[in-house]
């Protein structure tokens, strides 16, 4: 049964994909913009051409991760659409809910120019944790592939200590590699140290640096 609640999924990546069938499970009414290929879509989904009519009918309006990356147009790595964030917002409903990940406040003033208010998802701490896990797996892929010798045993440093820092630690000490974390607060050298990896201070780092592997 339909919540009668319209999504306008506006580009994006398979994320997007999967995030527009997962809405039309749940009842939602469901359109995408800014994707040349139908068949990655349930049958359902609603293929919309980026227009007035199209954006001014949504409810909640769900742009990508990264919502941009030139600032003025909004991400679309699996289309050729071209997508001006300006345009966009002139046609949303002052009403609907807009939300996207790494909004910066440029963008976020030019929402306020017509009276909209945009969330970013990315701010939620959950959103953000989950979202770390893909790029923490590319970092070893890269680290694998780019390396004459096994991560096991190998030496790793990892700068910063922060959501991704933790992950990285965290994978690669299960690879046997030998983990060194660089940090700048003592707190989270702190927190290094029992987790069992070796801490380092930023203002040390120029005197080991040379002794990594990855």
């Amino acid at each position: 049964m339909s919540t009668n609640k319209n999504f306008l999924i506006c580009g994006g990546d398979l994320r997007q994909v999967k995030l527009a069938d997962s809405l039309l499970k749940d009842g939602y009414n469901v359109t995408v913009s800014g994707f040349d290929d139908k068949s990655l879509f349930s049958e359902n989904v609603v293929f919309g051409k980026f227009c007035k009519e199209t954006v001014n009918g949504a409810d909640v309006v769900v742009l990508p991760l990264p919502c941009s990356k030139d600032n003025k147009t909004i991400n679309t790595p699996i289309s050729n659409d071209i997508i001006n964030i300006n345009e966009l917002f002139s046609f949303v409903n002052p009403k609907a809910i807009v939300t996207g990940g790494k909004i910066i406040e440029e963008i976020k003033s030019l929402a306020q120019n017509y009276n909209l208010t945009v969330y970013d998802y990315l701010n939620r701490e959950e959103m953000a944790i989950f979202n770390a896990i893909p790029t923490v797996e590319g970092a070893i892929e890269i680290a694998i592939k780019n390396t004459p010798i096994t991560i096991h045993g190998s030496k790793v440093l990892v700068l910063g200590f922060g959501r991704i820092g933790k992950l990285l630690c965290d994978r690669f000490s299960a690879l046997g590699a030998e983990v060194t974390a660089e940090a700048r607060k003592v707190s989270d050298l702190a927190w290094i140290k029992s987790y069992g990896y070796i801490g380092i201070p930023l203002s040390s780092l120029s005197k080991t640096i040379g002794v990594y592997d990855v």
